[in-house]
Parts: structure tokens; C-alpha cells; sequence
């Protein structure tokens, strides 16, 4: 093994170690928020914030400059590029806002809820604050030091919990929310700063802008296609159903995703780097896409498992029973959540070998079949309707991720296959076991913890078996990482 690849494996194992904590204590703590103030908010008021995160989200993805991964692509020193990177995420962060504040009446009158003009045009600081940040936080990324990345995201979320749940004690009202969100975003700007050393100065290069966007542009159009993809449901809910039931559908995604979708992202924030530095040994790149997509869907298949059998005791003992309509709703997006999280690592493969076009293609036809099904299906079934279409759309994925993984890195369907069989066939136990336990148990929060403690020994003693005989498994990645720090 050369000194090179040991470096390599060596910080790649030290920054997964710093992202795996990252995202379980900034989810963790989002997941703390979310449960508290889901026990001291109605579902109405999150669906007056949503509305508001709804279309922040869609004027970020209309305008995403896709800077921040050319940036982390491009393997040649990128000092020069870093003041118009600044400059051009400034100026388009202050027309958002500006875009914001005007335009709230009419977003407003969009979903028929007056109350949200206020808190749209107050949430157009929050753009700004985001605009400001330094650009530096996108070196932690490429250069893999996730312990920054690690103060810098969670500061932001410390500060959104410590702020927003005596708000929400205070006020009982969406506010609270709002509130939270703003010091976060807030907190984020000075601390990124303080973390890293890049001042910025007013030195636009024209040239360099061009040379971002020109790898940034299919970032650009796979984002507006995603924010579709991912928001025309919310956007239908929100306009057939009001604003009650967009509370309930926004609740039931975030928290059937919560946890598989996580894990995903985990990966492939600490494998977008890694893979792009041995993206020209398309072997060696497949060899450790194999070992993520195993480790991911051991991870990830019975967590949605136990989420679909346990979501009517789950959702009463952890939101309260007013959040118990949204239930059939949550198990159907967990079933489209598999779908994501198998789609979702693909995205990173794809940038790393300069192929953003494939994230792209990917979204479109998640939004080609959602956009078919959406408005009829929530018209007629409701929470369930919508749910439903977003997991067709979901699932549509599958077809052109796995021609794209073949043609790109020789990875076959047949290969897919064998390295899910196991984690499926555990799952498929696991759930037997736990559902004939379920039934048998009272709806208390000690049947909740018992069901998953059982479950979880489980499967791994279903793992177990069917790896016993095997020198291979599904945290094969980990042992490469560990092999090479050696």
C-alpha cells in the first residue's frame, strides 16, 4: 500500500469518524427539537412555518450557483477562486431576501394563509445571514476536516434548540420556530469566521466565474429539478389540503427520513472526497462504491422496517395522539425513503467523476412521475394520495441509477443484487419476528424501547449467520479504511 493511499484511507477514516457525529448530534438535536416543540405546537403552526421553509427552499434551488462542488472537484489550488465564489453567494443571497420580502403577499395568498406574511418577510434575514458566511466552511469539505465542519454545523443547531424551545414555551406559536431558526443561521455566519482564516475581498474574476458554472450549472439544473421533485408534493398538500395537512405531511417526510436518508448522507459527504481522488481507477472507485451501498442498506433497511410496523405505537408515545392521522402517511414515505437512500449514492459518485449530469437525470424522472401523479392522487386519497406519489416517483429512479452506475464504473445490477441479499433476507427476519412481538405487547413507551432493543439483537445475530462463513460483510468499507490506516 502506498504512503499516498494510507494518507488517503487515514483521513478519510478520521473525517467519517467526525461526520458520523456530526450528523448524529445535529440530527439528534434537531430530532429533540422537533419532538418537544411537536408536544407544545399545533400541527397548523409547522404548517405556517412550512410554507415559509417551502419557498426559501425554492428560491435556493432556482439560483444554486453548484460553486461549492466545483470547488471541491477541482483538484488544483483554488485560493484564486475563493473571493468571486464570496462575492457572487453575497449578491445572490441579498436578492433572495429582497425577492422574499416583496413577493410574501402573494406566497401568501398562493396557499390562502395570511399569517404568513410576517413571518416570510422576517425569514428573509435569514438568507442574508447566509449569504454572509465564509467560503471558506467549503474547504472543510474538500480537504476532509469534518471537525470543523463538525463546530461549524452544530454551533448553528446548539443555538437553534437552546433559543427556539423556551420560545416555543413562551409563545406556543409558529414564531418560535422562527425565532430559532434566525440565531442559528445567525451564529453560523460568526462562527464560520472564526474557523477558518479566508477574509474576503472585493476581487471578482469574471473568468473563474465561468469556469464554476460551467461545473456548477448541472448542479444548478439537477437542484431545480430536485427542489420539484422533492416540494411539488408539499406544494399540492399545502394548496388542496390547507395548511393542517401540510403540517402533518411535512412532519411524517422529515421523520420517516430521519433516519436511513442520514445515514446516506453521512456516507457520502466522507465518500464524495475519497472518490474523487481515485476517480481515474474506475476499479478502485467501484470497489468502494460496492462497500458503501452495502454498509448503507445494512444500515438503512431495518431502520425503515422497524419504522413501517412501529409507526401507529411510535408516532403516539413520541409526537402525542393529534399527530396520529398522519400515520399511513408516514409508513407509505418510509417505503420511498428505501428508494432514496438507494438513489441518494449515486449522487456522489457522479460528481466525483465529473459527471454532475447524472444527479440531474436521476431527479428528473422523480419529477416526471411525480408531476404525473401528484395532483390527482392527493385530490382524491388525501395525506395517503400524496405520499404514495412521491414514493412511485422515488422508486422510477431506480432504472436509470443503475444504467448509470454500469456505464459509468462497470457496476452491474447482478452485483447490486448480491450485496443486498443479506441485509434484505436479515430485515425480512427481523420484521417476522418483531411484528408477532408487537401484537402482543401494550401501547406503552416500555414496549416501544422493548420492541427495539429485540429487533435490533435480532438482526444482527441474522447478519451474523449469514456472514459467519464469509470474509466479507457489510462494514467491508470500514475494515478497507482500517486496513490501510495500518
Amino acid at each position: 500500500m502506498s504512503k499516498n493511499q494510507s494518507a488517503l484511507s487515514k483521513q478519510a477514516f478520521s473525517s467519517g469518524k467526525w461526520m458520523f457525529s456530526l450528523r448524529f448530534l445535529d440530527k439528534g438535536l434537531h430530532l429533540i427539537r422537533k419532538i418537544i416543540l411537536a408536544r407544545l405546537l399545533a400541527p397548523d403552526d409547522f404548517g405556517l412555518f412550512g410554507i415559509a421553509l417551502l419557498m426559501m427552499s425554492s428560491m435556493e434551488a432556482f439560483t444554486k450557483t453548484g460553486f461549492d462542488a466545483a470547488l471541491i472537484h477541482n483538484q488544483n489550488n483554488i485560493d484564486d477562486y475563493l473571493d468571486t465564489a464570496w462575492i457572487i453567494q453575497v449578491a445572490r443571497g441579498l436578492i433572495l431576501a429582497v425577492i422574499l420580502f416583496i413577493f410574501a403577499p402573494l406566497i401568501a395568498g398562493f396557499f390562502d394563509e395570511n399569517l404568513a406574511i410576517p413571518i416570510l418577510r422576517v425569514l428573509s434575514l435569514a438568507e442574508i445571514f447566509k449569504s454572509l458566511k465564509s467560503i471558506g466552511v467549503v474547504l472543510f469539505q474538500k480537504e476532509l476536516d469534518f471537525k470543523k465542519r463538525f463546530i461549524y454545523r452544530l454551533s448553528g443547531t446548539f443555538f437553534d434548540l437552546l433559543v427556539g424551545i423556551p420560545a416555543a414555551f413562551i409563545l406556543r406559536n409558529a414564531w418560535a420556530l422562527v425565532i430559532g431558526i434566525l440565531v442559528g443561521h445567525f451564529v453560523r455566519f460568526i462562527i464560520s469566521f472564526i474557523l477558518h482564516p479566508f477574509r474576503p475581498k472585493l476581487n471578482f474574476d469574471l473568468n473563474k466565474a465561468k469556469e464554476m458554472f460551467e461545473f456548477g450549472k448541472w448542479q444548478l439544473a439537477a437542484s431545480i429539478i430536485t427542489f420539484t421533485a422533492l416540494h411539488l408534493d408539499d406544494l399540492t398538500v399545502g394548496r388542496l389540503l390547507g395548511t393542517g395537512a401540510l403540517g402533518f405531511f411535512q412532519m411524517a417526510f422529515q421523520m420517516s427520513n430521519i433516519t436511513a436518508t442520514e445515514i446516506t448522507h453521512v456516507i457520502s459527504k466522507v465518500t464524495f472526497p475519497l472518490y474523487s481522488k481515485v476517480q481515474e481507477n474506475k476499479n478502485k472507485l467501484k470497489r468502494i462504491y460496492k462497500m458503501t451501498f452495502e454498509l448503507i442498506i445494512t444500515i438503512a433497511f431495518p431502520m425503515v422496517a422497524g419504522m413501517i410496523i412501529l409507526a401507529p405505537l411510535g408516532i403516539k408515545i413520541v409526537l402525542g395522539e393529534d399527530w396520529l392521522p398522519m400515520v399511513y402517511a408516514f409508513q407509505i414515505l418510509a417505503v420511498g425513503g428505501i428508494f432514496r437512500t438507494i438513489a441518494a449514492t449515486g449522487g456522489s459518485v457522479f460528481y466525483a467523476i465529473g459527471y454532475p449530469k447524472g444527479d440531474f437525470i436521476l431527479n428528473k424522472w422523480r419529477f416526471i412521475i411525480l408531476t404525473i401523479g401528484i395532483f390527482p392522487l392527493t385530490y382524491y386519497y388525501g395525506l395517503e394520495g400524496a405520499s404514495i406519489a412521491s414514493g412511485l416517483a422515488l422508486a422510477s429512479t431506480m432504472v436509470p441509477l443503475f444504467k448509470m452506475l454500469k456505464e459509468n464504473i462497470f457496476l452491474t445490477i447482478k452485483e447490486i443484487l448480491i450485496a443486498s441479499e443479506v441485509p434484505f433476507f436479515s430485515t425480512l427476519i427481523m420484521s417476522f419476528l418483531v411484528f408477532l412481538l408487537y401484537i402482543n405487547l401494550s401501547s406503552t413507551i416500555f414496549s416501544l424501547v422493548i420492541l427495539i432493543l429485540f429487533g435490533t439483537i435480532i438482526y444482527f445475530i441474522s447478519i451474523y449467520a449469514f456472514y459467519k462463513f464469509k470474509d466479507k460483510g457489510p462494514f467491508s468499507l470500514a475494515k478497507w479504511v482500517l486496513n490501510n490506516v495500518k
